[in-house]
């Protein structure tokens, strides 16, 4: 009998009780255990199985879906109401399309557009990227054409051309895409694998291949809530100049830099590895002439500045490695801070942050920019608005909470958020503020900012 040892995730248990109460599920048989939860798995040889070979067959014919070949996933998919589902392991939402590229296809893309994109990310978001950072549509649009041998236009709106490009793969069966979740009827009640394509190759947490892509996923989480010109330094590492090298940040911001484009250099892809999220004391130096040669600029992110202006202070060889601690643990509050104000109900705590923190980045994602060598922008003209670029916003904003979920779901980090008394009296005290639409709200959040910081400090003087 089929079954799903791993402990189920609550946003997958959230899922099946909004499947099996989905009118569109009705007369679909399942099971409920002792304790009350569904019995989501049930062999085709048993009876629950066989009632459900039954309904899928006549919803086939109340869809006018054909019986004569494979049918239960082209039922199962018409019907899905969502068209995602969440993982059973790590509860994260893929979509039910084949979207998704294969491994050889996502480095085939990577050496094409010098990116960077994984076996999750869906091609509808590879191309929505690809057009933030600069990419000229006709570029991608016969790119796709050429690999999946589409008979259309390059002027062909690319989004439909992506469409084009699923519909080869789920129906006539390319493989440069996947599913998010592999058809499992009538073993799962919804049709689909428990599993997502997140965490089915292999439930090793250690070697487990998208534990090592969450750290794309962890940097895509700081890029977003880190402050600095995101647009710019999202097109200048992504440009010509870095095609063979990795953009490094001077500062890392997984520390709680800026994402500027001129704090990228260019480093092997090795050293860059090597480095991880260190910062030798030639980078500190190189990170403080850069702010005396602009006027009142600072080179860190709004959650660690009274902790940057004391590396500034104190940094040396023997407190390097400290200081580096007193940055990451600043950036870790900083991030589940805000994953505690997006959990607000009513969406408040979201649309907070929305209106807070991502709003005042979207003006500089109006232009399209070109840079010298050393990332300092040559020219900043406005950009020529499309359906996709009109999408751009929505999708950051998704990828943005996204990511905050990634980050806060896991579970092996290894540093843990670090508020005080002071720090948590005001995170209760801002939820109060946010619900209630008090004008003090922003200021209850500096003023947490202030304290988390003042905290980290005074353990260490």
């Amino acid at each position: 009998m089929p079954h799903d040892s791993k402990p189920m995730h609550p946003n997958f248990i959230n899922y099946m009780e909004e499947i099996v109460s989905n009118p569109i599920y009705k007369g679909l048989p399942y099971n409920r255990k002792k304790d009350g939860s569904i019995s989501w798995v049930a062999p085709k040889t048993g009876v629950t199985g066989k009632g459900r070979l039954k309904w899928v067959a006549d919803k086939a014919a109340e869809l006018g879906i054909p019986t004569d070949g494979p049918y239960y996933s082209k039922v199962m998919l018409e019907v899905h109401p969502t068209k995602t589902k969440p993982c059973h392991v790590c509860g994260k939402a893929l979509s039910l399309f084949y979207v998704y590229p294969t491994k050889k296809f996502a480095e085939k893309i990577n050496e094409k557009f010098n990116g960077d994109y994984t076996y999750i990310d869906s091609l509808h978001d590879i191309v929505d990227t690809l057009i933030e950072y600069q990419t000229e549509v006709t570029e991608i649009a016969k790119f796709l054409i050429h690999e999946f041998k589409l008979t259309v236009s390059d002027s062909t709106p690319i989004h439909e051309i992506v469409d084009l490009c699923e519909n080869e793969c789920r129906i006539n069966g390319q493989g440069k895409l996947s599913p998010g979740a592999m058809s499992n009827y009538p073993d799962r009640l919804d049709g689909f694998h428990s599993y997502n394509r997140c965490c089915r190759e292999t439930e090793d947490k250690g070697r487990h291949r998208d534990n090592m892509n969450t750290y794309n996923k962890d940097r895509r989480a700081y890029e977003l809530w880190s402050d600095g010109n995101i647009k710019a330094a999202n097109a200048f590492m992504h440009s010509t100049y870095f095609k063979g090298w990795s953009a490094d940040h001077i500062g890392p911001v997984s520390l709680g830099f800026k994402h500027e484009s001129f704090l990228l250099v260019r480093m092997s892809n090795g050293d860059n590895s090597a480095k991880n999220n260190r910062i030798p004391l030639s980078d500190i130096t190189r990170l403080i002439m850069i702010e005396k040669e602009r006027v009142e600029y600072s080179a860190i992110s709004r959650q660690s500045t009274l902790i940057w202006d004391y590396v500034k202070r104190e940094y040396s060889t023997e407190n390097l490695e400290n200081c580096r601690q007193l940055l990451l643990q600043s950036t870790n509050n900083y991030l589940n801070i805000l994953w505690h104000i997006a959990q607000l109900p009513d969406g408040k705590g979201v649309t907070f942050l929305i209106d807070n923190i991502l709003k005042p980045k979207f003006a500089d994602f109006a232009f399209d920019y070109t840079f010298d060598d050393d990332g300092e922008q040559c020219s900043k003209t406005a950009r020529h608005i499309t359906d996709a670029t009109r999408k751009e916003w929505d999708r950051i904003i998704r990828v943005s909470f996204e990511s905050l979920e990634d980050y806060h779901a896991k579970d092996n980090r290894h540093i843990k958020t670090a508020i005080d008394g002071k720090t948590d009296d005001l995170m209760k005290k801002l939820s109060k503020d946010i619900l209630n639409s008090a004008p003090t709200a922003y200021q209850t959040f500096e003023e947490i900012l202030v304290a988390q910081q003042k905290h980290l400090l005074g353990a260490v003087r």
